[in-house]
């Protein structure tokens, strides 16, 4: 699908987002190039589809629910993982119908503590321990 890739064989990779989209996408295209992937999603039935959807093109790919805006539990999965090199905190939501003078604080908080905060936990979480690796 891709045409020109890096040869990522043997190196893992973690994409938040990774049932749907961009995440999807990106998941892919590593395990085109190789890499061993590994994609979260907070909605347990995008994972499984997700996963479903790279399996059957023939990949071996592995998933865990997730809530990037969960810092403990982004820390925890990093812990869990720890064998990968490359990281893609994709995960973001968005309320396409909703005008933005609609939008709820709520609403409004939720989208940031996944868009913004959930991107930050993420990298924090995994970059460090990507550093500390080397």
């Amino acid at each position: 699908m891709f045409k020109e890739l890096p040869d990522f064989t043997g190196k893992g990779s973690f994409i938040t987002g990774g049932g749907r989209g961009i995440g999807l996408c990106s998941a892919r295209a590593l395990a085109e190039a190789g890499a061993n992937v590994t994609i979260s999603d907070h909605n347990e039935d995008l994972l499984q589809e997700g996963l479903s959807f790279l399996r059957g093109l023939g990949f071996e790919v592995y998933g865990y629910a997730l809530d990037v805006a969960d810092q403990p539990a982004t820390e925890a999965l990093a812990d869990r993982l720890d064998t990968f090199d490359v990281l893609i905190a994709n995960a973001g939501i968005a309320w396409p119908d909703t005008a933005a003078e609609d939008l709820s604080p709520e609403a409004w908080r939720r989208l940031m503590a996944i868009d913004l905060d959930g991107a930050f936990w993420t990298c924090q979480s995994f970059g460090k321990r990507m550093i500390g690796r080397g």
